[in-house]
């Protein structure tokens, strides 16, 4: 018993001692002394949630083959790479081999060819996809992580540009200034890093200088902690240090000794629970017989002020610490540090524990009444350690620490025993973390007495790697068995009837931190990155005895209801039960985790439960006027009663009319955007000679339409024979209110926006925003209801049809007049091609070659007589700061032939 005894009290100690070279750095700053204070560490600290459940497996061999183990065959159809495989730290599939073994029971995970990468991260998954021969799936998908080892190291060179500072020449320094003599015989910058020695300290602080100020005889400083890894030229580390009894030094007070060679106590389950099945059994994990480690002795220790007395044995196991590190000045590739400690207790908490034996059941009450009540806790530093690296001051250090605490009423003895494996740390390469957070463990416990009481009991260890007092990684890592019972046994004389009742719960939790020091990482340059691991739990137990409550009646709280449609009322069910521990009779919410509900009419009203209460809500659109809701009893002594529930939706019929009256506005509005498309439909034109331009509405939906304008302008006929017409486009989404419809979005980023006013004859179109940077034309004006063709007066070299002679002025009174068009019909020259405008755009776009996602635009403006297609090359520019509003970059102009589809280029 003193050897497990004593190992249990050292893993307590490092539990709650925190890390040890975190402390030193962390103390308040004080004023100058003629000793350096420690230099605070900055951090930044978040609480994160980790699986605790997940096994990690350290210093794995490249060539690792994982065996996982089940209870009974698998279906070998299963066993596939899709449900089982393997990945690395970026997340990717590695080409890892799967297997089932001749008996069917074992699942072999082999290493791809070449093996896994040296020092890298991987994870092993299983999916829930899993099956037996007998059909039934594995109950749950699985996860192992483990890091590969790589050949052992412990290679270190501190920073050649670090400055020690003896003691002689330090005149004063706290945790921001620095005082030292000139002395030194060389000069101090911002940026320095100093390594200051003292008689208390003769290992030396670091710290960085942030300011100078020079004096006749001195050098004042600003200072501030460095990052740990600029302390290094090289650091190159990977090797396994382990904690035993050389390097642990108890607090006084503490008797611990070496274990030599010792065998763990056999746990077993709980007597009242079945043993069960095993999935994924993998023998790296098993609690092997340990051959050394620290033994610690507990002996009537008293839990804070009150009068319970914690007694037991504890074995701390040789915790390791797995540190691969591999560092230069010039950039950090590899940052793992990771712990792993094993640990079993017997453990003993008593408050004058006795039965309650033949008594009255009055006098049961008083007794449990007028017991002792009490409050305690405790925190025990049992000692520390501090493993040194060959290099001068640089240590792996840590503290034990054993911590408890106590809540009780009445006279309870509580044993328990447990054992477990924790496995903690922190995984940086590639500019990526990994988190390592594995608990495993097994527990027994035993309540007796009359009373009820709570307790924690556990170690705390805590992990670090500090130079010069600066620390550059760190695990914190704390167990606790967690108990809560209650017990009443004895006799009741009144029918000598022999009765035994409670309840207990043994938790074992786990929780942590993780610490990193990277320099650059994030945002959070020079800081402590300080990963507060929450408390969660990994194992529980729970245990029921005898019969402390009997449910008498239960009844519906309210009897009815009557609701609106959409509404939710609470419906509970009050429950009335004898209390054997008081021998009262009592009322509470009955949980309604034992209840089962239905409803006898569907599609009216839905439910949800928590704890107290059924949320019962009428439907929006209800089936029906009524349901009633049906609850029967699942759990407890009044198993398969049941409890009607009458629904009553008092608006039923006002919900019938709105539906009805949603129904008509549906069909007015329906019938509204009919009328919407007929009356902005079809193709209108803006029939002016220089400057013809026609309107689009392509798709209309609802109060919206689809629209594309297009302008043309040309005032030379010679030009224009030649090819040359200003061509510009809008096309967007438009947005119809009443007989105006404004462009809401702009599909090709000309910045042109543009509003339309239907006046049924035709369209006045208005500018929102500016659009003469587009193609030298313009787009407002009246357009007439219908597809005028574009005209080609410019064909025929005659005075009389030049834009001097059109009669412009015109036109607008004619629109406004007639929709007949104001201009002479010109016969209209036969100019149907054998190809389409489309296959000339493409003809275009063959000719020079054009790669299809091509960035130009190529667009074809039609024919422009003789049977001859005119084709525009060019790119929309937005980013000359010259002309900040955009415009249309040319890069060339070509006639296809529409007959054969030859393209030349059209001259200037």
């Amino acid at each position: 018993m003193k050897k497990v005894l004593a190992s249990f009290l050292v893993l307590i100690i490092l539990g709650l001692g925190g890390f040890a070279g975190y402390k030193v750095i962390s103390k308040k700053d004080v004023q100058t002394t003629s000793e350096p204070t420690n230099v605070k560490q900055e951090k930044e600290v978040e609480t994160i949630k980790l699986k605790n459940d997940v096994e990690t497996e350290m210093n794995t061999a490249t060539d690792k083959v994982w065996e996982f183990s089940f209870y009974k065959p698998l279906a070998s159809s299963t066993i596939t790479s899709e449900n089982i495989y393997v990945i690395d730290q970026d997340g990717n599939r590695v080409d890892a081999g799967v297997q089932l073994s001749g008996d069917q029971k074992t699942i072999l995970v082999n290493p791809p060819n070449g093996g896994y990468a040296t020092g890298s991260y991987y994870e092993v998954h299983f999916k829930n996809q899993i099956s037996y021969t007998t059909g039934e799936r594995v109950e749950k998908p699985h996860q192992l992580n483990f890091s590969t080892d790589r050949e052992e190291a412990e290679e270190i060179k501190l920073n050649p540009k670090l400055k020690v500072i003896d003691n002689k020449n330090i005149i004063s320094a706290s945790s921001t200034r620095v005082e030292v003599s000139k002395d030194i015989n060389e000069t101090v910058e911002v940026g320095d890093i100093l390594v200051l020695k003292t008689s208390n300290n003769p290992q030396g602080q670091a710290v960085k200088v942030t300011s100078t100020d020079s004096e006749a005889s001195k050098y004042t400083l600003g200072v501030e902690a460095p990052n740990f890894f600029e302390l290094f030229d090289i650091l190159n580390i990977n090797k396994t240090y382990s904690l035993t009894d050389d390097n642990f030094k108890p607090e006084p007070g503490v008797k611990s000794q070496a274990i030599t060679s010792i065998e763990p106590q056999t746990q077993i389950a709980a007597s009242n629970s079945s043993e069960k099945k095993y999935e994924y059994k993998n023998k790296t994990f098993d609690m092997d017989v340990e051959k050394s480690g620290i033994e610690l002795e507990i002996e009537n220790l008293k839990l804070g002020k009150s009068k319970a007395k914690l007694s037991g044995e504890l074995n701390l196991y040789t915790p390791k610490v797995d540190v691969d590190i591999d560092v230069k000045l010039t950039g950090i590739k590899k940052v793992e540090f990771a712990t792993t400690a094993k640990t079993d207790a017997h453990l003993l908490v008593t408050n004058s524990s006795k039965g309650a034996e033949k008594l009255t059941t009055k006098e049961l009450v008083q007794e449990i009444q007028s017991s002792n009540k009490g409050k305690g806790s405790f925190e025990k530093k049992l000692g520390s350690f501090a493993v040194p690296l060959p290099t001068a001051g640089l240590f792996i250090e840590g503290d034990v620490v054993l911590q408890g605490q106590i809540d009780y009423k009445g006279r309870i003895k509580y044993e328990v025993k447990f054992k477990q494996t924790t496995k903690k740390g922190i995984i940086y390469k590639d500019k990526k973390i990994n988190k390592i957070n594995s608990n495993t463990g097994k527990l027994e416990s035993e309540f007796t007495g009359i009373g009820s009481a709570g307790f924690a009991i556990g170690p705390k260890m805590s992990f670090s790697l500090s130079a010069f007092k600066i620390v550059g990684a760190g695990v914190d890592t704390s167990v606790k068995a967690k108990a809560d019972g209650k017990v009443v046994s004895g006799i009741m004389s009144k029918n000598n009837l022999k009765f035994l009742c409670g309840n207990a719960e043994t938790n074992l939790v786990g929780n942590g931190n993780l610490v990193l020091g990277i320099d650059g990482f994030g945002k959070k340059r020079k800081k402590l990155v300080d990963w507060k691991i929450a408390e969660a739990t990994f194992l529980k137990k729970n245990f029921e005895f005898g019969e402390c409550e009997k449910t008498i009646s239960v009844k519906a709280n309210p009897v009815k209801l009557q609701m609106k449609a959409g509404e939710t009322q609470n419906l509970k069910v009050d429950e009335e039960y004898f209390d054997v521990k008081n021998f009262e009779t009592k009322r509470r919410t009955f949980n309604t985790n034992g209840l089962k509900v239905n409803f006898n009419q569907t599609g009216v009203a839905t439910m949800s439960k928590n704890k107290t209460n059924i949320a019962v809500s009428a439907k929006e659109q209800p089936k029906a006027k009524s349901t009633t809701m049906g609850l029967t009893v699942t759990k407890g002594n009044l198993k398969g009663d049941k409890l009607s529930v009458p629904i009553l939706v008092t608006n039923y019929n006002e919900i019938l009319k709105q539906k009805e009256k949603e129904e008509r506005e549906k069909e007015e509005k329906e019938e509204q955007e009919a009328n919407n498309q007929e009356k902005w439909a079809g193709v209108w034109t803006r029939d002016i000679n220089t400057d013809w331009a026609d309107i689009e509405v392509i798709k209309q939906k609802g109060d919206t339409f689809k629209l594309s304008i297009n302008s043309m302008h040309t005032d030379n006929a010679e030009a224009a024979r030649g090819g040359y017409i200003n061509i510009g486009e809008v096309k967007g989404t438009a947005k119809v209110d009443g007989n105006v419809a404004t462009q809401i979005t702009d599909e090709i980023g000309s910045g042109c926006m543009v509003k339309l006013t239907n006046h049924q004859s035709y369209i006045q179109v208005e500018y929102i925003t500016d659009c003469s940077s587009i193609g030298g034309v313009y787009f407002d004006g009246k357009y007439k209801k219908g597809d005028i063709p574009m005209p080609d007066w410019w064909k025929e070299e005659t005075s009389e049809n030049t834009p001097e002679d059109s009669d412009e002025g015109l036109q607008d009174e004619d629109l406004e007049g007639s929709e007949e068009p104001a201009t002479e019909e010109v016969p209209e020259e036969d100019t149907q091609g054998i190809i389409t405008c489309e296959q000339a755009e493409q003809g275009v776009k063959e000719f020079l070659s054009l790669p299809a996602d091509t960035d130009l635009s190529v667009v074809c403006d039609g024919d422009i007589g003789g049977g001859t297609y005119f084709v525009r090359v060019y790119k929309y520019v937005t980013d000359d700061p010259d002309n900040p509003n955009g415009y249309n970059k040319y890069y060339g102009n070509y006639h296809v032939d529409s007959k054969t589809g030859e393209v030349t280029e059209a001259l200037e």
